[in-house]
């Protein structure tokens, strides 16, 4: 049972300065997990537009130890990011490593930070059929857990003296903040915040005495700094608003300004100076999930489109692009650009682990070869329930790929049934949807039985004026094994037929986070080849249009394109006069 802080100064000196391992939809470089032995948990140790730039690959080679040392301390940065359908921890730095798998596995890891000495990760992860948090002593290689229990324990932070360490416990259908030794595992648990709300992502300040944390309490997400020398009125709030959340706090390394997200219609990165009284709102760049390079002169973060991420930096003076967007292969977790000897350290363990070998991705094959015309043909899909169960020659593998991939991680056949495939060429068109991406076979319609049965959800993401959707499934075993908790909210479609005015105009309203385990079947369909589409601009009144649970495999293709795969030109033209 955690204990409350009643005063900190007792606990804590002062401190000075997600089933089976998939063999597709893989991301490149994987390497192996950290030692599979675990021991016990005792441990012995403002909005503006980015300008149109270049996007580069990562460097390839990996830095001798002399031009490391020639330089200032480099530190590292970590983070988690979605491979073969699960997430896992990756590293890179901006001018000395390209972005590199370090654990890889049939479960999950996330939430990286590495201690301020660079010597040990902090993470957390379900390897062991629940969420706990985990030490990796990056030095003598060693994997400890640090929590044992049946509650979802995420987001671990360090304090500045390598000796606590702070993170979520969601207990109950609630979230509070906890801080636990690392070298004492007699010390109970310490819960920081009073159970009111769900209380996330906490973030121990460079100067030892303060925490921020993001806390729902008040109805939207807003950034609280928690002051451990005292025990009554210990919380302020740093930031708030009722059109937005704020999410992901992250200190400078100075320890007086506080960034973080602004996720509204369009999420932005603020900046506060914390130390300053009344100090004003800063709004650095569009982008998420920021965080600071080791001598605070830069705020890096995550930057989105609706089928792509990216990583970048600003200046955190004047906003300015100083590092140019650098691709991700998937939906990432919170970053963390590690100083001390963390460099050095990670470069020890990457040559310690043994590579098994690139995992193969999937890779559409022609079963049935092209008429005289070079045109390719529709395959049928096997044990799919759908009416016309055919796919084109060149999308039907890594549908399967797709359908396998989710089922092993869920724990159910979500794609078993479909509400629609190929649509014959036939078929009259959709109203208003003469470039219907399911006539090129390239597309599937998402069946719909499993969000009016609670087993989807959907997210709404705004870019540039178009609407897109984030589809979320429940994992059938509810113990941790599958998925993770969500924090943001869902769309509630449904309510546009309830009398409710405001919901029947804007088509839909925002609602609350599900509870229990969920995926991110947005982001496996992505690691697969599979992209979402925009809304027409009438979705609000049309439901068709909304387009949610509609999938796209591509390949970079046009719909034009795509259609010419399958069909003559005079056909194409008049499906899209509508005839």
């Amino acid at each position: 049972m955690a204990t409350r802080i009643h005063s900190v100064k007792v606990f804590i000196p002062i401190i000075l300065g997600f089933c089976f391992i998939l063999s597709a939809c893989a991301r490149q470089t994987p390497t192996t997990t950290p030692p599979a032995e675990v021991s016990t948990p005792e441990v012995t140790i403002s909005p503006t537009t980015v300008p149109i730039i270049v996007i580069v690959s990562t460097p390839t080679l990996l830095p001798t130890s002399e031009t490391v040392s020639s330089n200032q301390p480099v530190g590292i940065i970590v983070f988690a990011m979605g491979e073969a359908g699960h997430q896992h921890l990756f590293v890179y730095h901006p001018n000395y490593l390209p972005i590199t798998q370090l654990t890889s596995g049939d479960w999950d890891d996330s939430d990286p930070v590495i201690s301020p000495d660079g010597n040990s990760l902090a993470f957390t992860s379900n390897r062991s059929g629940q969420w706990d948090i985990y030490i990796w002593d990056l030095i003598k290689n060693k994997l400890t857990q640090l929590t044992n229990s049946p509650e979802f324990e995420a987001n671990p932070d360090w304090s500045p003296d390598n000796q606590w360490i702070t993170y979520e416990s969601h207990t109950n259908n609630q979230s509070n903040i906890l801080v636990k030794s690392v070298t004492d595992s007699s010390i109970a648990p310490i819960q920081l915040t009073d159970g009111t709300g769900e209380n996330i992502s906490p973030a121990w300040s460079p100067l030892g005495r303060q925490i921020a944390f993001s806390t729902n309490r008040s109805g939207r997400y807003e950034i609280w700094v928690a002051q451990l020398d005292i025990a009554e009125n210990r919380f302020s709030t740093v930031t708030a608003g009722e059109d937005a959340d704020y999410l992901y706090p992250a200190w400078s390394p100075d320890g007086i300004s506080l960034a973080w997200e602004k996720q509204g219609s369009v999420s932005t990165i603020e900046t506060r100076k914390i130390s300053e009284i009344g100090s004003t709102v800063v709004s650095i760049v569009s982008g998420r999930i920021p965080f600071w390079s080791p001598d605070g002169s830069a705020i890096m973060g995550r930057f989105d489109m609706p089928n792509e991420y990216f990583l970048t930096g600003y200046s955190s003076k004047t906003g300015n692009i100083t590092y140019p967007l650098i691709t991700l292969s998937a939906r990432t977790s919170k970053f963390q650009w590690a100083g001390g000897n963390s460099f050095q350290s990670v470069i020890g363990i990457l040559a310690s682990l043994t590579n098994p070998g690139q995992k193969q991705t999937c890779q559409p094959v022609q079963s049935i070869l092209s008429n005289q015309t070079g045109r390719f043909s529709l395959v049928e899909l096997a044990s799919v329930g759908v009416i016309n169960p055919f796919l084109s020659d060149m999308a039907d593998e890594c549908f399967s790929t797709l359908r396998q991939s989710t089922g092993e991680i869920l724990g159910w056949d979500f794609l078993a049934q479909l509400n629609n495939a190929a649509l014959p060429i036939t078929t009259p068109p959709v109203p208003a949807i003469p470039q219907n991406w399911l006539y090129t076979g390239r597309a599937i319609a998402l069946n719909l039985a499993p969000l009016n049965a609670g087993w989807m959800a959907v997210s709404r993401e705004d870019f540039d004026g178009q609407t897109y959707w984030r589809l979320w499934l429940k994992c059938l075993n509810q113990d941790g094994s599958c998925g993770m908790l969500v924090t943001e909210p869902m769309w509630d479609f449904a309510s546009r037929a309830s009398g409710n005015l405001a919901a029947f105009e804007e088509g839909g309203m925002q609602v609350s986070e599900p509870q229990g385990y969920w995926v991110d079947f947005t982001d496996i369909a992505l690691q697969c080849g599979w992209q979402r589409i925009p809304s027409l601009s009438n979705w609000r009144t049309f439901y068709p249009g909304i387009q949610f649970n509609t999938l796209v495999y591509s390949q970079g293709k046009s719909w034009k394109q795509a259609m010419l795969e399958l069909y003559p030109e005079d056909v194409i033209s008049l499906v899209e006069a509508g005839k």
